[in-house]
């Protein structure tokens, strides 16, 4: 964020943000967001945790399927066009890059964090230690990542059309 309001013009100092924070100030409510958002990742986490159940194939996969499905979907519902964040904040690509990465870069270390915590091994994946990865079969797997593929689809379309709307 402290890149994007430095880039962006000094009229935006001192605007309260769609979220309601003073842009350009650092307070606790700054601190609440990280620790919020701290425990939100961590919930998501574990709902990757479930998918990773129906989920088959070698980890570099996973960790690209995620890191897109999570820069899209993330990235759909922070980038709004109806609010002054994206319509007051310049260059307005480098503010959709910069809240498309953050989530993006989530998405693709927690299948690395979440398979050491099930004890999968990251190295072997078709090597498991007490966790089954495979309990749903070649029909689950293809539930599974056609929620991933329909969690992007909507993601890059509800993306692509704020940022078309900002533009």
């Amino acid at each position: 964020m402290r890149v994007i309001f430095l880039t962006s013009d000094e009229s935006v100092r001192g605007f309260t943000s769609d979220d309601g924070f003073e842009i350009g100030r650092m307070s606790f409510d700054s601190v609440f967001l990280v620790i919020a958002l701290t425990f939100v990742g961590a919930f998501l986490g574990g709902g990757y945790g479930v998918l990773r159940m129906f989920l088959k194939g070698p980890l570099w996969a996973m960790c690209g399927a995620m890191a897109v499905m999570v820069g899209a979907a993330g990235g759909a519902v922070v980038v709004n066009s109806d609010g002054i964040d994206f319509r007051l904040l310049e260059p307005l690509w480098l503010a959709v890059i910069m809240f498309v990465a953050l989530p993006a870069l989530w998405g693709a270390t927690v299948p690395l964090v979440t398979d050491q915590i099930l004890g999968i091994k990251v190295l072997f994946p078709q090597r498991l230690t007490g966790v089954d990865a495979k309990p749903f079969g070649i029909v689950g797997s293809l539930l599974g990542w056609g929620v991933v593929l329909a969690l992007t689809v909507l993601g890059v379309i509800d993306l692509f059309g704020d940022i078309d709307r900002l533009s």
